[in-house]
């Protein structure tokens, strides 16, 4: 988490978060356990003659936690984890509000930007049901925000009229494009499926201050994506197909990292490391040697605001190959500046820390000789350990 006493772990068995406390001896601490309550999406016919008795179909996707972060703001942002009977997951957000009685889930969508418009539908977002009665009317359920207990409720009106019912009279967080809404002229509305949601494991990213979370599909470039988070305007910032960031459809994104502050990011793919900025730009590409590895991590001190650091010692990431070598690479030539080999393979998330105060003979980050260890890389290995290299100034070549 932001204060690093405690590990979020994603339960992706179940439907929950369990809080892990690193104060003395760890353990989980049960009874601040967080339960995922599911969400869903709704498409409202708009034709009072399509309304049906009973419940409204609606999107539903896997409540599987995957994979976890903690924005600055304390907000918890999750994967979900495609199952058999959901093969769709998305990023879901939990916040939790002082007052609150419970903490508030709901699916990171952006209006209008993952609509379909002019449908003969309204998509809706953040309510908790609603329930058609077949002669025209429905009635929209939901509650008030941290407060699980409090429903709102439309009564029975016609689609349109209970929709803005909730939006202007409750305290409800409906969320929906209205047609008739003059600075609105897509008319009715669906789901763009493919801009919400994920069809394959996902990767997360957070930058040092917290300030922006990267989350990445692992499928095919064709159809996978990347989203960021912005946690001080608390929306998503940017969602872009991976195939028009690595220009490969075949392409697959097997690990994604941050930098400092969020301004530079890279995408480790099987056919080459990808640097992008912010806005999900391509500022440059490294190609990979030998198929396969994993893993990428930024230099510890990587500075932030890409762009504008010349070269150096500190401007620099790492991967893995598929021959069991970490690469050392320059993020601002796009240039590899050493190898170090291994000799187990790489299969999980790999991490890069400063020095311990006990390397260097006790000097930790102040030692300047040639064979000073700069950063320590970790790493999980396909024979189930943890691998903890030391990378040394004499390992990075200097610039050209």
């Amino acid at each position: 988490n932001r204060t690093g006493d405690t590990l979020l772990v994603a339960n992706s068995g179940g439907t929950s978060i369990s809080r892990v406390s690193l104060v003395g001896a760890p353990r989980e601490v049960v009874d601040q356990r967080i339960h995922i309550r599911n969400a869903a999406l709704y498409e409202v016919p708009l034709d009072p003659d399509s309304i049906i008795v009973d419940r409204i179909p609606f999107i539903d996707f896997s409540d599987r936690p995957q994979f976890v972060a903690q924005d600055a703001q304390g907000r918890i942002l999750y994967s979900t984890r495609p199952t058999s009977s959901n093969p769709l997951g998305t990023v879901q957000i939990i916040e939790n509000r002082t007052g609150w009685t419970e903490a508030e889930t709901r699916i990171l969508v952006r209006l209008p930007f993952d609509l379909d418009p002019f449908q003969e539908f309204v998509a809706v977002a953040h309510i908790d049901s609603i329930v058609g009665f077949g002669d025209g009317t429905m009635e929209v359920f939901d509650h008030r925000p941290g407060q699980p207990s409090e429903i709102i409720r439309s009564g029975r009106q016609l689609p349109l009229s209970a929709l803005r019912y909730m939006r202007d009279q409750t305290d409800s967080d409906i969320a929906f494009m209205d047609p008739d809404d003059p600075d609105w002229i897509g008319g009715g509305t669906t789901w763009m499926l493919s801009q919400v949601s994920f069809a394959d494991t996902t990767y997360v990213a957070t930058s040092r201050d917290r300030g922006h979370v990267a989350f990445g599909d692992g499928g095919l470039a064709a159809n996978a994506r990347v989203v960021i988070w912005n946690a001080a305007a608390g929306t998503i910032s940017n969602r872009l197909r991976v195939e028009d960031l690595v220009n490969n459809a075949s392409e697959r994104i097997r690990a994604l990292e941050l930098n400092r502050d969020g301004s530079l990011g890279i995408a480790r793919g099987a056919f080459g490391t990808y640097v992008f900025s912010r806005n999900l730009r391509l500022q440059g590409s490294i190609p990979e040697s030998a198929e396969g590895g994993g893993g990428a991590a930024f230099y510890a001190d990587h500075p932030g605001q890409n762009g504008l650091e010349p070269s150096s010692n500190q401007t620099l990431a790492f991967t893995v190959t598929g021959d069991r070598m970490i690469r050392i690479l320059d993020t601002v030539h796009y240039t590899e500046r050493g190898r170090i080999p291994l000799r187990d393979a790489i299969t999980g998330p790999m991490r890069v820390t400063p020095p311990l105060p006990t390397d260097n003979d006790g000097q930790g980050r102040n030692c300047s000789a040639s064979d000073c260890v700069v950063a320590k890389l970790f790493a999980v290995t396909d024979a189930g350990g943890v691998v903890v290299v030391d990378i040394r100034s004499s390992h990075i070549r200097a610039l050209p």
